[in-house]
């Protein structure tokens, strides 16, 4: 029952994950950041997602931190992730975007990861620059309250945690940049975890 995010270079439609199923009003709601909207239209008295009823501000972050922050490693978080996946996901690849890039990614190497990860520095670091305007010690976009905005970033912020795994030297690296500051985001997102499970 969800509609479908996007589409095919060939015009079928493209169904994505996150999808959620509201009982309460039997909506089927499909792509993160309608998901995002619905919770705020549909549940005012809650903790607002998009604060001051402005959607546009985090609608940039969304379209600047990938490319600032991800896109110069693009390949290399492929690349550990691809470890990782079962063999029906590797076919599932493999049908949909072709051999080519699954052979990028497969063959991707030492060096270009050298070369490629202070770019990612650099760009997570441009990022932390302007969040810091908020002050030093701030760690949401918002300053003091979480906002979509952090919760894009915080699952950018898994996605290369599973793709170099929770124990290596990138991901190490990752929770010591700008002061911490990914580190301090994340935490934020463990409590939200928890409270999630209880």
């Amino acid at each position: 029952g969800a509609d479908p995010t996007s589409t095919w270079e060939d015009g079928r439609p493209l169904y994505t994950l996150p999808v959620i199923h509201d009982h309460t009003t039997g909506r089927i709601i499909s792509d993160s950041t309608k998901i995002a909207f619905y919770l705020d239209d549909v549940y005012p008295d809650r903790p607002p997602l998009f604060p001051f009823n402005a959607r546009a501000p985090i609608m940039m972050v969304n379209e600047f931190f990938a490319p600032t922050a991800m896109l110069p490693g693009g390949d290399m978080f492929s690349h550990g992730a691809f470890k990782r996946f079962a063999s029906p996901s590797i076919e599932y690849i493999r049908r949909t975007r072709g051999d080519e890039m699954l052979t990028r990614v497969r063959n991707f190497s030492e060096e270009e990861h050298k070369r490629l990860w202070p770019a990612v520095r650099e760009g997570f670091s441009k990022i932390s620059k302007i969040l810091s305007a908020n002050g030093e010690d701030k760690v949401f976009y918002y300053g003091d309250n979480p906002s979509f905005a952090d919760f894009i970033i915080i699952g950018y912020l898994h996605y290369i945690e599973v793709s170099f795994g929770a124990e290596s030297v990138e991901w190490k690296d990752v929770r010591e940049w700008d002061g911490g500051r990914w580190a301090k985001l994340l935490s934020f997102s463990q409590e939200l975890k928890v409270l999630g499970e209880e």
